[in-house]
């Protein structure tokens, strides 16, 4: 059974773009800390990584960032994270975990048992128009390669846009990939995005060398899921 029904064609306007925040601190805004909950989805759940819900100084996952996780696509195709050491994942964790607790991104990490599979970057309008000028829902997602093909990004994502759309009462969100990412322009033709033009030279639709991504849109109030 399909995890998502497309319930009508959508509108092509993009006029619901949220209001932006002139106070800095929008802790609390979008989301709170108790709304990232654990979820368990049959073989994986996902976890929020948040400081409590990460233990000690996230070695564990450190470490497995940084053995599984430093390949070269990650490296080509997500540059801003680096996890060419141990240290540097621990880092990344550290930084996320702090954006997380300011209300400006969260992140749900996919797991099965102890073991992490991968994880699913969620940021919010404030957070893209302090970097890009982009007043959007963003996210952005990777699987080690070991787990590819297996199904287990479709299941996880889809999830993760029935909980922005019921949880936080997100109505649109974007992503955008490097034209040469096969993988990742797959697993979102499964799920309900389109691909939408984007005009402008913000670093999102810049990929690391310069060139122009790929800008996928879903249009959440068009959509009706099947998690209930």
């Amino acid at each position: 059974m399909s995890l998502f029904d497309i319930i009508r064609k959508r509108s092509n306007s993009h006029s619901n773009q949220p209001e932006l925040a002139d106070n800095p601190n929008i802790l609390g805004k979008y989301y709170r800390l108790e709304d990232i909950k654990s979820k368990n989805l049959g073989t994986i759940y996902l976890a929020g990584m948040d400081a409590q819900s990460l233990f000690g100084d996230y070695s564990m996952d450190a470490l497995m960032l940084s053995t599984l996780g430093n390949t070269k696509r990650v490296r080509q195709y997500l540059p801003g994270m680096d996890l060419s050491s141990e240290q540097s994942a621990k880092e990344y964790i550290k930084k996320l975990v702090f954006r997380t607790e300011l209300g400006y991104e969260f992140a749900y990490a996919i797991r099965q048992g102890n073991g992490l599979l991968g994880a699913i970057n969620v940021q919010t309008p404030d957070y893209n128009m302090s970097l890009s000028k982009f007043p959007h829902w963003t996210l952005t997602f990777f699987v080690f390669e070991l787990f590819e093909n297996k199904g287990i990004m479709t299941i996880a994502l889809s999830w993760i846009l029935y909980f922005l759309k019921t949880s936080l009462n997100v109505h649109q969100i974007y992503a955008t990939v490097d034209p040469n990412n096969i993988q990742s322009i797959s697993v979102l033709n499964k799920l309900p995005f389109d691909e939408v033009p984007h005009d402008g030279e913000g670093r999102f639709v810049l990929m690391n060398d310069g060139q122009r991504g790929k800008l996928f849109m879903c249009d959440l109030d068009f959509v009706k899921f099947n998690f209930e």
